[in-house]
């Protein structure tokens, strides 16, 4: 196992006498030149991933001094752990007076390879699903993150949308996401290599064609009460959502109530007409909804809807004291009768004649039935000194 590296040059010293000779007679002594002897120099592994380890173990004998690449100067025998960022030599010496033995171990080291980030996407629209895949090769665990790979899908604003992070040397993953706004998207890993990070880049263009869409519209722009109401409802791109299917369309009375509604369960595009016959005064509302893979996407359309003609309503009764006091509250009450045929909002309105203050001016905002009475309290407090001049009204809202 051992090599011999003995120098065996002879060398002649002058003496008295020798040892193999007459000892009456001068003769000579040889002696044998021995070099420094290396018995072991190892390197395990000799074979490392980038940011790995190995350890130089070395015994030798005969050396006056011993040295060792990057150490400089060793004892006779031990072990040294290193740790070099690309395949290098090392070479132990060992010196005596006598000569030089060297030997040397090489470290091959292996470099991470560049990762690589891939859309299987060459273009998407708003509201496709676009994956990414990502892959790397001998990677090196981040001593800050703890994790050998980061990898991300970022929208057009720069946000990471959705991530991942493996503490595998080697490894693939795949993310995916609905792309939810126009633009360039980024498929984009990170690895380190013991000492900086390797990076990949891909894009995607993600555009408005065929972006999932919904419309509602009333066909009349108006309405009375009794009549009935239509309203026109289409959608394109829908994808499905189960149990809802593709899209939802409602008419809705002024209360949010539904009072005709449908499903469409079979079809990504379309259109479908919904009517109701209205019984309340007030805004109705056309609503559809449509699914894009990720959220519902709405439209609405709004109609008013009115009593039919003009309403009625008169003052039935006002109660009022005879006299009053500067600056002391009393009380009117006033009240007024709806006498149309639907029901109608009623108003009551005071107003001091003598200055053209309005004193009160209020407003029902549920409607009141036909035939019915409201009964309004005012609070009046007067200033002045003279006689009190007022003016009441009441009746309908146009």
């Amino acid at each position: 196992m051992f090599e011999m590296l003995f120098d065996r040059t002879a060398r002649t010293v002058q003496g008295v006498g020798s040892r193999f000779g007459d000892s009456g007679n001068a003769g000579s002594v040889s002696s044998i030149m021995v070099k420094p002897f290396i018995g072991v120099f190892i390197a395990v592994p000799s074979t490392i991933n980038k940011g790995e380890n190995a350890i130089l173990t070395w015994q030798s004998i005969g050396a006056d001094t011993i040295t060792l690449t990057d150490f400089g100067n060793v004892t006779s025998s031990g072990a040294r752990t290193v740790s070099p960022s690309s395949t290098k030599t090392y070479t132990l010496t060992a010196t005596n007076s006598d000569g030089t033995t060297t030997k040397s171990r090489t470290i091959t080291v292996i470099q991470p390879l560049l990762p690589s980030a891939s859309f299987q996407e060459s273009s998407a629209n708003v509201g496709d699903t676009i994956h990414a895949d990502f892959s790397w090769l001998n990677g090196v665990v981040d001593p800050v993150s703890g994790y050998v790979a980061d990898y991300y899908i970022i929208d057009p604003s720069g946000n990471a949308v959705v991530y991942g992070t493996s503490s595998n040397v080697d490894g693939s993953d795949m993310l995916y996401y609905v792309a939810d706004q126009a633009g360039v998207w980024k498929a984009e890993i990170y690895i380190w290599d013991g000492s900086t990070y390797l990076t990949s880049v891909d894009t995607v263009p993600v555009s408005t064609t065929g972006v999932t869409s919904g419309s509602a519209n009333f066909q009349e722009s108006s309405a009375d009460v009794g009549d009935t109401i239509h309203a026109d409802f289409s959608w394109l791109n829908a994808m499905f959502n189960l149990p809802d299917g593709f899209a939802h369309m409602v008419i809705q009375d002024p209360d949010g109530n539904n009072c005709s509604g449908y499903i469409d369960v079979t079809h990504s595009a379309g259109s479908h007409t919904l009517s109701c016959t209205t019984d309340k005064i007030g805004t109705w509302t056309a609503r559809i909804s449509v699914w894009n893979g990720f959220m519902w996407i709405e439209a609405t359309d709004t109609v008013p809807v009115s009593t039919p003609g003009e309403g009625e309503a008169d003052i039935v009764d006002v109660e009022a004291p005879d006299v009053f006091e500067p600056d002391v509250q009393f009380v009117m009450c006033v009240t007024v009768e709806n006498t149309g045929s639907f029901a109608d909002n009623l108003f009551v309105k005071l107003t001091n004649v003598d200055t053209g203050e309005v004193l009160q001016d209020m407003a029902t905002t549920t409607p009141i039935e036909p035939g019915n009475t409201i009964e309004q309290m005012i609070f009046v407090t007067l200033s002045q000194v003279t006689d009190f001049h007022g003016l009441v009204e009441g009746g309908h809202l146009e």
